[in-house]
Parts: C-alpha cells; sequence; structure tokens
C-alpha cells in the first residue's frame, strides 16, 4: 500500500513479465528500513551491554563476598572479647548488624547477576544474533526491505494492462495487484 508516484503503463498496452507497472513513493518504505535497522544495532548495543553489565556484577558480587568474610571474621572476634567481657556488647551488636547487612548485600548482587544472566538466556557469551531479539528486529528488516522492494510494482506475467486510467500519480494504492 503507498501513494503511486509514477504510472509506466496505459490503458491496454501489452507488458512482459517483469515490466514495470508503476511505482510507489518510496520514502515511507525507505524510513521504515532505516528505523529497522536502527533497532537492530540497538538490539545488539543492548546485548553487548547486558553482557558487559553481568561481568560488573559478577565482580561487584566477589567484591562483596570478601566483604562478607571480613565482616565474619570481625563478628567472631567480637563474639570471643564479648565473652571475656573485653568490649561493649554495642560492639559485638554493630559487627553482627555489619555481617547480616553485608551477607544480605551480597544476596542481592548474586539475584542481580542472574538476572541479568537470565537476559542472556542462560549464556554469558552468547552473540547477539542468536538472542530473539536480534531474531525479532532481524525479521522486521527483512519485512521493512521487502516493502520497499515492492514499492516498484511488476507484471507478474505476460499479458495487456487493463484498468489502469483510474489509477494516476497520488492515488492511494491499498492493494497493488487489484489495480491490475
Amino acid at each position: 500500500s503507498g501513494l503511486v508516484q509514477t504510472v509506466n503503463v496505459r490503458e491496454g498496452q501489452r507488458v512482459k513479465r517483469g515490466q514495470v507497472l508503476f511505482t510507489l513513493d518510496p520514502r515511507p518504505f525507505q524510513i521504515a528500513l532505516a528505523n529497522a535497522k536502527a533497532q537492530l544495532g540497538q538490539v545488539v548495543q543492548t546485548v553487548e551491554s547486558t553482557k558487559a553489565d553481568y561481568k560488573s556484577m559478577l565482580s561487584a558480587a566477589t567484591a562483596q563476598r570478601a566483604q562478607v568474610d571480613l565482616n565474619q571474621r570481625n563478628f567472631v572476634r567480637y563474639a570471643a572479647l564479648l565473652k571475656s567481657n573485653a568490649i561493649a556488647p554495642v560492639t559485638y551488636d554493630q559487627a553482627r548488624l555489619t555481617l547480616a547487612t553485608s551477607q544480605q548485600q551480597l544476596v542481592a548482587a548474586q539475584q542481580t547477576a542472574q538476572t541479568q544472566l537470565a537476559k542472556l538466556n542462560g549464556n554469558p557469551d552468547i552473540a547477539p544474533e542468536q538472542t530473539p531479539q536480534y531474531q525479532q528486529a532481524l525479521a522486521a528488516v527483512d519485512e521493512a526491505q521487502r516493502q520497499l522492494d515492492h514499492a516498484t510494482v511488476r507484471a507478474p506475467f505476460d499479458g495487456i494492462v487493463a484498468e489502469v486510467d483510474s489509477l494516476q500519480p497520488g492515488t492511494l494504492v491499498i492493494s497493488a495487484m487489484s489495480a491490475f
């Protein structure tokens, strides 16, 4: 569907298979194709960004694991010191809170990393082309290209043109083949 740009045949004219009958304004189809290609590129960037985010989150979880280990050692030390009345109970309570907080932060970091991994179909090294988002965007590019290719309407077989008088530049064609 689109606006007729040129009509290359006249009523009663003999045409050969593949001969151009008329053309539609290609600009809307070109714009749609450009948008689809941009979306495809955006998908690649998103996948690569998700992969980088996942690696960063793994590093953050590893760092948080080290913090939990340190807080665990401090908590054990303070527990021993509390038993011998060498520290105030508030110091022990603070160490216990610090340990619990760092453990919760570790769990949160691990869960966030798992969420990013799920976005990568469980494969941190997945190629963008293997993702459903890429396949969907590629299909949109293919469809936009197909529509652009069909902006030039060609004779599907040898024959004589009929009902072409109503087809003028600027006419909106809903179904190109129904015009002939």
